[in-house]
């Protein structure tokens, strides 16, 4: 190739060592392999180290020159589409699938067999100029990536990054940044959809080991825009902001059996709003932190009615309260009752002048008796 391979040097870059060739005329033992991880630094892993990058020829430190040129060949096989002989590429499968379990946690195999495999959107794909690089491995061993690469030895293409703690990274790729893909974190929880600067913008989903789910659209990771959210307690669909449901949307309580339609704020009902019980009341009017408050009209399916104020889900302030046998009071209430000086309407329409103390007549006059018809 013109130069003189790295590996016979003490001093290589990242990209002579992905790009010089190696001749890979010996085999590597399977016992040779394991005793270079009994006793390599890759268990001692910390967590306080920054990822600097990945280099093929640091994880083999331990190795001597001729292991570390054939490794190298082995993890480069696709790159040089060269004839390697099937004992190296069983060699190379294996190394790739010990290293690629040690970075899998329970979590990331439970939350993967829950969501299926990923799939790859073909017409988003990156060129790339290497294919299927198998094992990259990072300088602070934290990381490990299997992919395809660009000539700056940037992910870039269709790849997977798995953590230390669990997490994992997979999609389409362009200089080191996730554009399209899905992220399962050491919880085992899953985002799927496009990234900007590796956060989720745009289009995607959001999902749980439990039964908590979201799809719609996001803005830095945080659910913004329209989406539809699911628990085990509720179903939403509407207007989300800053992670929170935010604006107009409508919820269903799966348990309680009643529907929400209206203003929400910061996930609470707040605004403007119709509320529908499963046993046929409804409230249409004012809320404020998930209960009534300010002015609005309760129903009853006996055609009962009270159009007036509320405080924190109690009648509250003046009001009118129409009852099913046809009377009707107008006035006062006080902590949910009829309180102070009102009109009660009999069925008759004869209208009287009333005073209530906790719901109780105290006093009462007529009128308009002199209108009554013998």
């Amino acid at each position: 190739m013109g130069q003189k391979c790295p590996c016979y040097t003490n001093k290589s870059t990242e990209e002579n060592t992905f790009f010089n060739y190696t001749n890979d005329q010996d085999t590597f033992k399977n016992k040779q392999y394991e005793e270079y991880l009994a006793k390599s630094k890759f268990n001692n892993m910390t967590t306080n180290v920054p990822d600097e990058g990945y280099d093929t020829n640091y994880m083999f430190e331990d190795l001597s020159i001729e292991k570390i040129k054939l490794l190298q060949s082995l993890f480069r096989k696709h790159l040089f589409k060269k004839n390697l002989k099937p004992t190296l590429v069983q060699e190379s499968t294996q190394i790739y699938e010990e290293f690629r379990s040690l970075f899998t946690s329970n979590n990331l195999q439970r939350a993967e067999e829950k969501y299926q495999k990923f799939q790859y959107k073909d017409n988003l794909n990156e060129p790339c100029i290497l294919v299927n690089t198998k094992i990259i491995l990072s300088k602070d061993r934290l990381s490990f990536y299997s992919g395809q690469l660009n000539i700056n030895s940037e992910k870039h293409g269709k790849g997977f990054l798995l953590k230390e703690n669990g997490s994992k990274y997979e999609g389409i790729w362009k200089e080191d940044q996730l554009i399209y893909g899905r992220y399962i974190d050491s919880d085992g929880s899953m985002s799927e959809g496009f990234y900007t600067n590796n956060k989720l913008t745009g289009l995607g989903s959001y999902l749980t080991l439990g039964s908590y789910s979201y799809e719609g659209n996001f803005i830095e990771n945080e659910k913004s825009g329209i989406g539809k959210e699911e628990t085990f307690d509720y179903t939403y669909e509407g207007e989300f902001k800053n992670n929170y449901k935010n604006g107009h949307g409508k919820q269903i309580f799966k348990n309680l059996g009643d529907i929400f339609v209206g203003e929400f704020k910061e996930d609470k009902i707040s605004g403007s709003g119709c509320y529908l019980f499963k046993n046929g009341e409804k409230y249409n009017g004012s809320f404020e932190d998930g209960m009534m408050h300010g002015f609005g009209t309760y129903t009853w399916p006996d055609g009962s009615e009270y159009t007036g104020d509320y405080i924190n889900n109690i009648k509250h302030g003046n009001g009118v309260f129409k009852m099913n046998n046809g009377k009707v009071y107008e006035g006062p209430f006080f902590e949910g009752k009829p309180h102070g000086n009102g009109k009660l309407t009999n069925t008759k329409g004869v209208i009287a002048a009333v005073e209530f103390v906790n719901g109780k007549i105290l006093k009462k006059k007529d009128l308009n008796r002199k209108n009554l018809n013998h």
